[in-house]
């Protein structure tokens, strides 16, 4: 039975990517954020600075291209240190900087006297792979592993040439796991770790993000650098009209059909800019940022999309909009809070009138929270 879960969960790791922007919207989720970016940055700056203290070492790099390699190495850490800093890197940015400090310190190593050629460097790469392995897929992780592995295949034969074969069998053999195993080990853990969050952020009948998934997101969200400086963050509050006529009428495995067409309404409108979620058992929500008066087309384009089915479906909807500006991470709860309680009010609000309609407050472009009662 217990090789049965392994199995199952190596089989789930093996074919599940992981997600870059997971691990900072979980990290921002805790107030972790800013530790864990400091933390990065701090590491890289003193891995660069030891890296260029090789020049000044009589087993270091010789020659022009070994000095310029090392200043290099010390180069791609301070630069991508100075990113931690300022803000999080994007996935695109994290794969250069992995493929460019891969790539340097595997010249640094050939670069060595080879006379004075050890194992010691191939440390390096076992902290790159395992960088990668915590916030890359398994096919992006090939990468970083292959140079490692083939810098050890070099060290092996300078090993066995100089006439040592169980030096070379056993340095090689603890490098393969420092540079294969560890990372692939780190990725493991942090596959479980984000499956167990999965779990309690996400709606099991849908599979949308619950209401804790949901203002995780917009975390996320608000906190996307392409967001503009004038941006806002408006909430639409979808709740759908008679649907316990449809769970009276039709049975409760029509209604969860119904539920799960509606997740996958939302998932066809709402992307870029956007994150939503089920919060209730028919009611639904959709975070934008941007200019407020999408959201308004977003509800709009959900309304036509519900109409289509072949339930003829029709909701009520609340929209509720504020600046971003000067949102901090807790602030940005609190604001996010409280728009989807105003948001929530005017959905109610559109349901006593009738339903199929809907109630907004602050799309004209000056929102202002103080405004709604």
């Amino acid at each position: 039975m217990r090789l049965t879960v392994i199995r199952t969960w190596l089989r789930e790791w093996w074919n599940l990517p992981i997600r870059y922007d997971w691990l900072r919207s979980y990290l921002h989720s805790r107030g972790l954020d800013r530790l864990a970016r400091r933390s990065a940055a701090g590491i890289l700056l003193g891995s660069g600075m030891l890296v260029s203290l090789m020049i000044f070492s009589a087993a270091g790099p010789r020659g022009t291209a070994g000095v310029a390699v090392a200043i290099g190495v010390t180069i791609v850490c301070t630069g991508f240190s100075v990113l931690w800093m300022l803000r999080w890197p994007t996935d695109t940015q994290s794969k250069v900087f992995v493929l460019a400090l891969a790539a340097c310190l595997a010249a640094l190593f050939l670069l060595q006297q080879p006379a004075e050629i050890d194992g010691t460097g191939i440390i390096g790469f076992s902290l790159v792979a395992c960088y990668a392995a915590c916030v890359h897929n398994r096919r992006f992780l090939v990468a970083p592993i292959a140079v490692g592995v083939a810098i050890i295949g070099c060290y092996f034969a300078h090993v066995v040439r100089s006439g040592d074969l169980p030096r070379a069998i056993s340095d090689c053999g603890l490098d393969l796991v420092i540079v294969v195993v560890v990372p692939l080990c780190f990725q493991f853990m942090v596959y479980l770790l984000s499956h167990d969050a999965d779990e309690s952020d996400f709606d099991p009948l849908t599979e949308l993000l619950n209401r804790r998934g949901f203002k995780r997101a917009v975390g996320q969200l608000a906190g996307d650098p392409k967001s503009a400086p004038d941006a806002e963050l408006s909430v639409v509050m979808i709740d759908l009209d008679a649907f316990k006529s449809i769970n009276d009428t039709y049975g409760h495995a029509v209604g969860d059909e119904v539920l799960i067409n509606v997740a996958e309404i939302l998932r066809r409108t709402c992307r870029g800019s956007s994150t939503f979620a089920r919060i209730g058992g028919e009611e639904f929500v959709i975070a934008y940022v941007g200019d407020s008066r999408i959201a308004f087309t977003l509800a709009d384009r959900v309304r036509e999309q519900l109409a289509a089915t072949e339930w003829r479906l029709t909701a009520s909807y609340g929209i509720a909009a504020a600046p971003l500006r000067g949102n901090d991470a807790g602030s940005l709860d609190a604001t996010t809070d409280r728009l989807m309680q105003v948001a929530d009010e005017l959905m109610y609000t559109a349901k006593r009138a009738g339903g199929d309609q809907v109630q907004s407050v602050g799309l004209d472009g000056d929102s202002d929270l103080d405004r709604v009662s």
